[in-house]
């Protein structure tokens, strides 16, 4: 289990929150409400379910129920932990606009959307073997290389490169200045996010990186 009281967790079905039970219960509810908080509408729609390494009362389950719901969440029983693998299901379809508020529950090929509250410093790099959500800025000097999609929910003044693995990867943030983005093999020029503002999204079409506002 976590060391963190609340972990937040994508699956093909929707949210896994992860519970530390050994915690406090009001630590617990705290931190669910710090992370909802900091999410903003990020969550809104997506379907959950809570996981603890004990199991759950279910007066304490409603309590959480109802502080997600107050963030436009959706509990769902449907939604499972650990997920299971299901080698055969078809890869997902590539999407030209895809819901940014459903990308942390998709599954980049076989590899979950890895989900990360931080900001990244100069000289931190983070890495995902799938999808990868980011709450927080990226900050020059600092790196993110992911095998599939990169959502930032915050400015991106550092270096990107998604879709190692996945020719039909983007990359969105609030902000995207990007020292250097990379989206599978081709390459943003450098004077493509000058003249843009406020959040954007960029896939490739063809050999070149597309931008456009969202």
């Amino acid at each position: 289990m976590t060391r963190e009281a609340i972990c937040i967790k994508g699956t093909r079905e929707g949210l896994a929150i992860l519970l530390d039970c050994d915690r406090e219960w009001e630590d617990i509810k705290k931190n669910l409400h710090n992370k909802m908080s900091v999410a903003g509408n990020f969550f809104r729609g997506a379907r959950f379910a809570f996981f603890g390494n004990k199991s759950i009362p279910q007066e304490k389950n409603s309590e959480l129920v109802q502080i997600c719901q107050q963030y436009g969440l959706v509990y769902c029983q449907d939604v499972r932990w650990p997920p299971v693998s299901k080698a055969s299901s078809p890869a997902p379809a590539p999407a030209q606009a895809p819901n940014l508020r459903n990308l942390a529950t998709r599954r980049e090929g076989r590899a979950e959307a890895s989900l990360h509250w931080q900001h990244l410093r100069s000289g931190q790099v983070l890495t995902s073997s799938g999808g990868l959500v980011l709450v927080g800025d990226v900050h020059p000097g600092a790196e993110i290389i992911a095998a599939g999609s990169v959502v930032i929910w915050g400015k991106c003044r550092g270096r990107v490169q998604a879709g190692t693995r996945d020719p039909h990867a983007y990359v969105t943030a609030l902000e995207l200045k990007p020292s250097s983005l990379q989206i599978g093999s081709i390459t943003a020029p450098e004077t493509l996010f000058v003249h843009l503002s406020g959040p954007i999204l960029a896939w490739v079409e063809g050999d070149a990186i597309i931008c456009r506002d969202i």
